[in-house]
């Protein structure tokens, strides 16, 4: 490590260009490689036609994208940082986006950019600010104490409130309390309790939390507990285990992105369940989601892919028994191995063609898959690559149209054409709001990124001096 301010050399580089270690590094590798033009065409004949749609189209899109950046506190201790999430959300009316346009051609469209940007009005954004590096939150005794403190209290902020949903930290309770929750239990009598299996300060682990489990078990109607054995306070946020990603040297290091995952979809399951307790059933039926990434957990809160599979199936199902359309819900990965991949063979594809990636393709032409399926402890969401007739490549996904992972054969299942009814209305809505602007880009994920992107010039830089400016007021006080 370089000590502060000094500057790295610049013939340090050489030795690694005259390394052998290095080509027998890449000959000794499997990696992702571009198929042969005769392979990529073979590879192309396993894609399907999309099918015309001329049903109705949801009324509305809800797209939502997040941003994070490290800012430190002061140059002469460049060591000591905090961390920022931005969670930007925003809600498209979809014929109004549709009158914007005047077509050219069958492949080419001109947009009015004023009259788009009026449809940008209704731009909301959750905002968080945590502990990071060398900063310890209300004098916690470490970083990441201090951190699951500050998580808590943002989780069960008003600011994350909604009518009917209550604050996101009750949608927690909630998400953990599901059938496809192994964190939680709801008791006979509605009250729901998420399970903590250890203290995250000690490692402490009571026999029995009450409910047949070890650790610890803490209601939603009361406060933190606190551990019996170290006598440090343990909140329910706890259970998303975000703290272990945090080291009082590093800080939140990597983890800010972590926890902006977590932070989307649990403002996602937040807005889905406000739907489902008040008088908004009818409402869902009439929303697209359009979410930036694979429709995944990762990580430590990776369990969380169980109830938001499960929250996701139930709605549609309630949806289904009073005759509505079940709503939609859209992932779309800009980037890693199968936006790679769907780059590569693009030119090969024919145009308004798609492919459920099911595990033997991916297996074949991407990446070995475990045997009990990709995406088994991560994903809640089938991908699907699609060659739009512009010539744009997605990878999209499609929730899993399965109460949980115990159906049937679902390796195979889940990557079948006619398991997913909603797939051409996905299509049609991709057709519809796809751009140029960025490769294979979609309208409402570019506005709802533009809110939430924090830029490192000028952005990042304005929070590293705001950050100073509040630190430099509590110092004088």
């Amino acid at each position: 490590m370089p000590f502060l301010k000094e500057k790295a050399s610049k013939t340090a580089h050489a030795e690694f260009i005259e390394n052998p270690d290095i080509t027998s590094l890449v000959e000794q590798s499997e990696y992702l490689k571009e198929p042969s033009i005769e392979s990529a065409k073979q590879l192309a004949d396993g894609y399907t036609p999309a099918s015309d749609y001329e049903s109705a189209l949801p009324k509305y899109v809800y797209a939502s994208d997040g941003s994070f950046y490290e800012a430190s506190l002061d140059d002469r201790y460049p060591s000591t940082k905090v961390g920022y999430v931005k969670i930007s959300s925003l809600i498209l009316d979809v014929s109004k986006y549709q009158e914007l346009s005047s077509n050219i051609s069958p492949t080419h469209r001109y947009i009015d950019p004023l009259r788009k940007n009026e449809l940008e009005r209704d731009v909301r954004a959750l905002s968080l600010a945590l502990p990071s590096s060398n900063l310890r939150y209300n004098r916690a005794d470490s970083v990441a104490d201090g951190f699951r403190q500050r998580l808590y209290e943002d989780l069960n902020h008003e600011k994350t409130r909604l009518p009917n949903a209550g604050t996101m930290l009750n949608t927690l309770f909630r998400m953990s309390s599901t059938l496809g929750g192994t964190h939680g239990t709801r008791t006979k009598d509605g009250e729901y309790f998420i399970f903590i299996y250890k203290c995250p300060s000690c490692g402490h682990s009571p026999e029995d939390n009450g409910h047949g489990q070890k650790g610890y078990a803490l209601n939603n109607n009361g406060d933190p507990q606190v551990c019996t054995h170290c006598s440090k306070t343990i909140y329910p946020s706890d259970c998303l285990r975000l703290h272990e990603t945090i080291t009082d040297h590093g800080g939140l290091s990597g983890g800010l992105s972590r926890i902006m995952n977590v932070s989307e979809y649990l403002l996602l399951a937040h807005t889905i369940m406000d739907c489902l307790r008040g008088d908004y059933l009818l409402t869902l039926s009439d929303l697209c989601f359009f979410i930036d990434g694979p429709l995944a957990f990762f990580g430590q809160p990776a369990w969380l892919h169980r109830p938001m599979m499960e929250l996701i199936y139930s709605a549609n199902k309630k949806l289904k028994e009073i005759g509505k359309p079940p709503f939609l819900m859209i992932g779309i990965q800009k980037q890693g191995t199968l936006a790679d991949h769907s780059r590569m063979i693009a030119r090969h594809l024919p145009r308004n063609h798609y492919r459920f990636v099911d595990d033997q393709y991916r297996n074949r032409h991407i990446s070995p898959v475990p045997e009990n399926g990709f995406g088994y402890e991560t994903y809640f969401g089938q991908d699907i690559i699609y060659h739009t007739p512009k010539g744009n490549i997605f990878v999209l996904g499609l929730p899993y149209p399965f109460l949980n992972k115990s159906h049937p054969d679902f390796m195979t299942e889940k990557a079948l054409d006619k398991n997913y009814p909603e797939l051409n209305k996905m299509l049609k809505m991709t057709r519809i709001f796809e751009a140029d602007i960025y490769e294979g880009s979609l309208i409402p994920i570019i506005i709802a990124h533009r809110n939430a992107s924090i830029s490192r010039m000028p952005g990042g830089k304005v929070l590293d001096i705001a950050s100073r400016i509040s630190f430099d007021r509590r110092a004088m006080e």
